[in-house]
């Protein structure tokens, strides 16, 4: 671009041309290179907000799944707990059968004590 307003300031020297008629070469040159530069930096903007919008989707789907996974951990911690509760109340159901049965052999063993005394 330098290349060509320097020939072309070459030959409006050589021609005689005015050098109003350059200055209005140059404005225009200068309007035209501005207006692409304004559409090339529209477009380039326009670019980065789509994968900005991109961008959003992706992280509210990524919250929409730590979500999820964070109820279901709520979801088997409830479970574990219920589970838990389960085991004792079993735990404490075989300690009482436990009881039962040593207290029946302790019967047992008294009642055949005395029967070998007789």
């Amino acid at each position: 671009m330098l290349w060509s307003l320097f020939y072309l300031t070459t030959a409006l020297h050589v021609s005689g041309v005015t050098i109003t008629h350059l200055e209005e070469h140059k404005t225009t040159v200068t309007t035209a290179s501005v207006n692409l530069y304004t559409v090339l930096l529209s477009a380039a903007i326009v670019e980065e907000l789509e994968l900005f919008q991109l961008l959003c989707a992706a992280i509210v789907e990524v919250l929409e799944l730590f979500q999820l996974l964070s109820a279901a951990i709520v979801e088997g911690f409830q479970l574990f707990q219920l589970l838990s509760a389960a085991i004792v109340q079993e735990l404490e159901l075989f300690q009482h059968l436990s009881a039962a049965i040593v207290e029946e052999l302790e019967q047992f063993q008294l009642f055949h004590d005395s029967s070998k005394q007789q």
